[in-house]
């Protein structure tokens, strides 16, 4: 006899069979709310969640913002930023074999932390990640949620202002002849990095992410044009490419002799970078809150047309890259390309300068959140104006400064994904699952167990791997 199989998600109802309550009324003493028509940035919005933030913007006319594409649109632009210029890099070192094993364990991995943060989303009843780990893990896991997720969107910030200045050193030494020789160089680059953070800047002051959604599809689109950019040249390569043999090897050390471990030494480098390339749970729960049908299947769905999207992508890069370059060093592949003589891959540069942009804005914010949180009494999730203005520009000169003495942006990249992407994909929704299993509210089956327990050996072990690697690349 066949027995029922349990949902993936309790079915909830859908928006227009809720209960539809007045609209809260609120202090105009306490909350400065901006004027209409007033689109100024160093005013608050007079909004009350992203939903109506996004209402009359020019992608919501395309792609609702509650609906499935708008999901998979957030998981996308969570995941394909600049950093995946370094997935060629890690096909080169590690192999194709190893590569593609690497996504779809990613892949594995991503559905079954989904799954647990959905549930534990709901026993919750909250879309905030640290909240969650507070629900479960008390005081000191909501701390070390907020820490986790503090270094871990600055470190990726700090990675993002490096590849604007790595995307332009190269064009103000082979095509801005109009600049003094002085500024010819490394230092124009960094010059311009403190411009530009100087331009981008104001857009921290922001009081909710949605407000650059479209600007975030942007930043997708031209992401996706760098990817076919790099294939085209594949086929059609230039005259010149410059060399890589003065670059370091990213794996090379002097502190490990063993020569089996220096045999592990490329794989421990490479897996991290698909862990964090594959990162999207941090922003996951805020994307269901936003689905107007969050049963199960559609959560699945927004998923898994997501991920389908950031794999094409990925494959493509790192397989022409890879072709392109076999020997490749460089954790930015457009760097291996000569911008004074190839007009292509010189727009592609400025185009990753705009992508590095928005994606250093989107990572500040939870940045920002969290160095508010702990100046302020820890309760008070709402940041007054002038406090978002302070600490935006405060976070922002801070990661430029770091950003000009950022080594290759791969091992960066290699050590984020070790110590705070697989915690927060991992280890996290491990010990959430095995709360919840311990309630007996869901995940109660045996499978659920072995599976929590897994995920928890696996996110472990890859904080271990993080470790080592800071050692590798700090000796």
């Amino acid at each position: 006899m066949e027995t029922e199989k349990e949902p993936l998600l309790p079915d909830h109802p859908k928006k227009d069979e809720r209960v539809k309550l007045p609209p809260p009324q609120y202090n105009t003493d306490d909350f400065d709310w901006k004027q209409n028509n007033n689109n100024s940035i160093f005013f608050d919005n007079r909004t009350f969640s992203s939903l109506d933030e996004m209402k009359g913007s020019l992608l919501e006319m395309c792609c609702s913002g509650d609906g499935i594409l708008s999901g998979a649109l957030s998981l996308i632009t969570t995941a394909a930023t600049p950093t995946m210029l370094a997935i060629p890099l890690a096909f080169a070192v590690g192999g194709w074999t190893f590569a593609i094993s690497c996504t779809l364990f990613c892949i594995l991995i991503t559905f079954l932390s989904v799954r647990i943060l959905a549930l534990a989303s709901i026993s919750a009843d909250s879309d905030d990640y640290e909240t969650v780990a507070g629900f479960f893990l008390g005081s000191a896991g909501k701390w070390t949620a907020r820490c986790v997720l503090l270094f871990y969107n600055f470190g990726c910030s700090i990675v993002y202002l490096s590849f604007i200045k790595d995307s332009i050193t190269p064009i103000l030494i082979g095509r801005a002849t109009f600049l003094p020789e002085s500024l010819r160089n490394s230092t124009g680059g960094s010059l311009f990095l403190l411009l530009s953070t100087a331009v981008i800047a104001p857009l921290t002051f922001n009081s909710r992410l949605a407000s650059l959604r479209t600007k975030g599809f942007i930043s997708n689109v031209f992401t996706i044009f760098i990817i076919f950019a790099i294939a085209y040249r594949y086929f059609n390569p230039a005259e010149t490419a410059l060399s890589s043999e003065n670059t370091p090897d990213p794996v090379a050390t002097s502190l490990f002799t063993n020569p089996k471990i220096l045999v592990l030494l490329p794989y421990l480098f490479v897996a991290p970078i698909f862990v964090f390339s594959y990162e999207v749970q941090s922003n996951v729960m805020a994307v269901i809150k936003d689905l107007q049908d969050r049963t199960g299947k559609k959560i699945l769905m927004s998923i898994t047309l997501a991920l389908v999207t950031v794999t094409m992508f990925y494959v493509l890069l790192g397989v022409f890259g890879s072709l392109t370059f076999p020997n490749l060093r460089e954790g930015n592949i457009l760097s291996r390309y000569d911008v004074q003589k190839d007009n292509l891959m010189m727009t592609c540069q400025v185009l990753c300068c705009f992508s590095a942009s928005i994606s250093f804005v989107f990572c500040l914010f939870p940045c920002r959140q969290a160095v508010f949180m702990y100046l302020s009494d820890g309760k008070t999730p709402k940041i007054p104006k002038k406090m978002r203005v302070r600490i935006g520009t405060c976070l922002t000169l801070v990661a430029a400064v770091l950003a000009i003495f950022l080594p290759d942006v791969a091992q960066v990249v290699s050590v984020l994904g070790a110590l705070f992407s697989a915690t927060l994909s991992m280890t996290f929704p491990a010990l959430f699952a095995m709360k919840m299993r311990a309630g007996h509210s869901y995940l109660t089956g045996y499978v659920d167990a072995v599976i929590s327990y897994v995920l928890l050996f696996i996110g472990i072990s890859f904080s271990v791997v993080g470790v080592i690697m800071s050692f590798v690349f700090g000796g």
